[in-house]
């Protein structure tokens, strides 16, 4: 199965098709992409298909900087997130869940830094991704 309930590559999702598939969860969906608006100033927004192993995918983009990836599922989605070197020292000294501070540490570290992926299945964890974001902009 695919990261994204949007798997083929044919049919792009438009706003009626994720929010259909969210349900209640499209609120925190939208919550997410308000907050990095309102961090960032101007964001675009882009779906891309990366292939059969993650469909289709919401990417919020800073000029050419990818800020986040958002993966819509059956009644939640998944946000990732890749964090530079600095960014995980920032993370791992900040207030963030113990959970959140886990998978940080247990994220393999790659050129372009540690990807992690959370599962949105209620606002338990808007905090710690509003935390995030923050803390990959250098807030």
């Amino acid at each position: 199965m695919a990261l994204s309930i949007f798997e083929d590559k044919a049919a792009k999702p438009l706003q009626d098709d994720w929010v259909d598939v969210l349900g209640d969860k499209s609120t925190l969906w939208s919550e997410i992409k308000r907050y990095v608006s309102s961090t960032t100033g101007l964001v675009a927004e882009e779906w891309k298909h990366y292939g059969k192993a993650s469909g289709w995918t919401l990417l919020l983009k800073q000029k050419k900087s990818t800020i986040l990836y958002m993966f819509p599922q059956g009644g939640y989605f998944i946000v990732q997130i890749v964090l530079g070197e600095k960014a995980v020292e920032r993370a791992l000294e900040s207030p963030l869940t113990g959970e959140i501070l886990m998978l940080i540490k247990d994220a393999k570290p790659y050129v372009e830094g540690r990807s992690i992926r959370i599962e949105v299945t209620s606002d338990a964890y808007l905090i710690d991704i509003k935390t995030l974001i923050d803390i990959k902009l250098g807030s």
